[in-house]
């Protein structure tokens, strides 16, 4: 039996990984994928990002968020590198559903010592690179995005 080449994942994506180390994952129907987003929402701008919380990830940093009483918004900023030039607000909670397997990587995101914020890295980010609407089967969003983790 004759096993597929899985693509590496880009070097410019990989740079965001721990160690440059990504796994190929299919990412399939119906598999929850989470965005934290800022206010006001600019549809275009949600899937240009290419940085997406896979489930069991999000309820993981849900957990820490409760049991350490801090902000999830801040605990999923730390944990997935995500400076606040790039996203300032994280006041919006989106979630999507894709309509066919789409092919991504997973993997540990990298620290971004370069800004001046505590961006430890180490939570498990997925990256679907090339993602447009007709992918999406089903959104939800949670506007405000209830900053103590009570969602």
């Amino acid at each position: 039996m004759t096993r597929g080449i899985v693509p590496a994942c880009p070097a410019d994506l990989a740079k965001n990984f721990v160690g440059g180390i990504a796994t190929a994952k299919t990412f399939g129907p119906g598999e929850p994928l989470y965005k934290l987003v800022s206010m006001p929402i600019v549809r275009e701008r949600i899937l240009r990002s290419p940085w997406f919380i896979p489930q069991s990830e999000f309820d993981r940093l849900r957990r820490t968020s409760l049991a350490e009483r801090r902000p999830l918004a801040n605990v999923i900023r730390e944990r997935l590198s995500i400076a606040s030039r790039w996203n300032p607000g994280m006041d919006g909670l989106f979630i999507l559903y894709l309509t066919r397997p789409k092919l991504g990587w997973i993997g540990r995101a990298a620290a971004q010592p370069a800004f001046n914020e505590l961006l430890i890295g180490w939570g498990e980010q997925a990256c679907i690179p090339d993602l447009d609407w007709r992918d999406i089967a089903v959104t939800k969003m949670q506007v405000p995005f209830y900053q103590s983790g009570q969602l």
